[in-house]
């Protein structure tokens, strides 16, 4: 067979799911050159669209990967931003659910120059929604070591020119792309000096968003606050759950044991309450003292009578103790 009549094959016989059938194809594109397996790849996409290019079986898809990348992994070197774009947006598509860490990492070492870089990260982002969890987080710290390679190398992390840098959210969205939710918050610092978090708040996952807090100068601001908790505010119960977890473990790194600005512990006691109040009023004894003792700590002072009132009237006395 062909490259083309095998990956019809593969499709139409349902081989495509089903792990050993599959393994026969492979071996069979094992023997061919890297002209033929893009072939295979392009076919195999086309043949795909109509019920959206999925590929359903994880280990064949993970397989399919592993080998049709070693395959034609040589000619990447002379590749520019549209080879990428093409590359990854249609031929490897189907298969880029199944990307990791080690998988971006080896890709990566083929690209060279940010122009090159940003354009594997927009192709790579139309990926983002397929991908398991584990696999978003491994590329997204592949990226970032790349970005921190440039830095160490040109001076800068992709980051436009000396004379005219890009904004935050610029900056953020070329070089990670959705990647940028399952990054740290202090890598960020790191690869870009001028970087702004409360520039791109509303582009944050929750415990990014606490970070942010810490920002010298914004914790003696009410009005610097006030505009952070309205971005949080919208945000779901768990993201909140999210958010005070992490603002507490960063307060207990930096050593900050208590909030001296009244106004910004009110305001702050007053969004996080309000949002988590329903959470609190079906716990355990042992998840309100939790709460009561080391989540809520930081804000207790602000508490009121009329948060206190929003507590279930029956709770068993050794929760009302603890509370």
């Amino acid at each position: 067979m062909t490259p083309i009549q095998l990956a019809s094959f593969a499709i139409k016989s349902g081989a495509i799911s089903l792990e050993k059938d599959m393994d026969l194809v492979l071996a069979r594109l094992r023997r061919m050159p890297a002209e033929a397996v893009d072939q295979f790849l392009r076919q195999l996409t086309m043949e795909l669209q109509p019920s959206a290019g999925a590929i359903q079986n994880v280990v064949v898809r993970r397989k399919m990967l592993k080998q049709l990348v070693g395959q034609i992994q040589g000619v990447f070197l002379s590749w520019r931003p549209e080879d990428w774009t093409l590359f990854l947006s249609t031929r490897l598509s189907p298969l880029l659910p199944s990307l990791g860490a080690e998988d971006t990492q080896l890709l990566l070492s083929y690209v060279s120059g940010c122009n090159n870089f940003q354009a594997f990260v927009a192709s790579l982002g139309a990926a983002y929604s397929s991908m398991a969890p584990e696999n978003r987080h491994g590329v997204a710290q592949s990226l970032v070591d790349f970005l921190r390679i440039q830095a160490n190398t040109t001076g800068s992390a992709c980051d436009g020119s000396m004379e005219a840098t890009m904004s935050s959210q610029d900056w953020l969205w070329k070089n990670l792309g959705p990647f940028v939710f399952d990054a740290d918050y202090g890598d960020f610092m790191k690869l870009k000096d001028d970087f702004s978090g409360f520039d791109v708040q509303e582009n944050l996952t929750s415990t990014q968003l606490a970070h942010v807090f810490f920002t010298p100068g914004i914790l003696e601001d009410i009005g610097l606050v006030s505009t952070l908790l309205t971005t949080l505010e919208s945000r779901t119960m768990s993201s909140m759950i999210s958010f005070v977890t992490e603002f507490v473990s960063v307060a207990q790194q930096q050593g900050i044991s208590a909030l001296t600005n009244v106004p910004v512990r009110d305001a702050m006691f007053a969004a996080i309450f309000h949002n988590v109040r329903p959470r609190l009023t079906r716990l355990s004894p042992q998840e309100y003292k939790d709460w009561f003792r080391h989540r809520l700590g930081l804000w207790l002072p602000s508490i009121t009578a009329e948060a206190l009132a929003g507590l279930p009237k029956n709770m068993p006395c050794g929760i009302f103790q603890i509370v």
